[in-house]
């Protein structure tokens, strides 16, 4: 128990005439067993995110899992998922590529970091 608590249970204890020691005890008897506080995420409000455009990868891998998965029936959605990548990385040429990102509406250096 930190000092700021026994202070307050001490002037409380004066002020209202109880035991400050049985307080301090049954106090610790309910306290967490750990002394780490759980850390609870606060997420924005939904009206203030933005959501960002799907990028020229995410456009033509959805044009493109159907036939993937058709191909691959023994795969689970991680593999396509995986596959589509290596296709993308590997296959595709950069003509391709440059159309779906004109379909994705334009560059920007996060894409053109994960392009290349």
């Amino acid at each position: 128990m930190d000092e700021h608590t026994e202070k307050i249970i001490a002037s409380l204890s004066e002020r209202y005439g109880f035991n400050k020691n049985e307080a301090m005890s049954a106090l610790a008897a309910e306290a967490p067993k750990t002394s780490k506080a759980k850390q609870v995420r606060v997420k924005a409000p939904e009206a203030t995110k933005m959501k960002r455009g799907a990028n020229s990868f995410i456009l033509w891998a959805k044009e493109n899992r159907a036939e993937v998965k058709d191909n691959h029936s023994e795969m689970t959605g991680r593999e396509v998922t995986k596959e589509l990548g290596r296709i993308w990385k590997e296959e595709v040429d950069d003509d391709t590529k440059a159309d779906w990102k004109a379909k994705a509406g334009g560059s920007s250096s996060e894409e053109e970091d994960v392009e290349q």
